[in-house]
């Protein structure tokens, strides 16, 4: 499959309402993406793009007590502390293990990149 453009949503909770302003503009401009790459937050961003055509019907989604309910409905759960990782690595293991953490991040990073310049260039 040939794209012409890619976006991104990374993970970051709450940010999910950014990334539907976000792609509200893009439609705006006439610039809409032809592939949707998410995680986490965005993933949810992502689902609400693919299940409501148009953006008055996500941000009516958005407005509704159906959303309310599914929001306020989640809890946190014992892997909450997940997002802390690296610094409990730091105490207990010290500064190499931390590092290699990073380094792998990275690396997780570099190659999602590296997709979507290769899917926007068709290399």
């Amino acid at each position: 499959m040939n794209y012409q453009r890619a976006v991104l949503f990374s993970g970051g909770g709450t940010r999910f309402g950014m990334y539907l302003g976000m792609y509200a503009a893009l439609e705006e401009l006439g610039l809409k993406p032809d592939l949707l790459i998410a995680a986490c937050g965005g993933s949810l961003a992502a689902a609400i793009i693919q299940a409501f055509a148009t953006d008055a019907e996500r941000k009516s989604y958005l407005q509704s007590e159906e959303f309310y309910r599914f929001f306020c409905g989640h809890r946190l759960t014992e892997q909450r502390h997940l997002g802390k990782l690296g610094w409990y690595v730091l105490k207990k293991e010290g500064i190499n293990d931390l590092l290699l953490i990073w380094k792998m991040s990275l690396i997780v990073i570099w190659s999602i990149w590296n997709m979507i310049f290769r899917l926007y260039y068709r290399l």
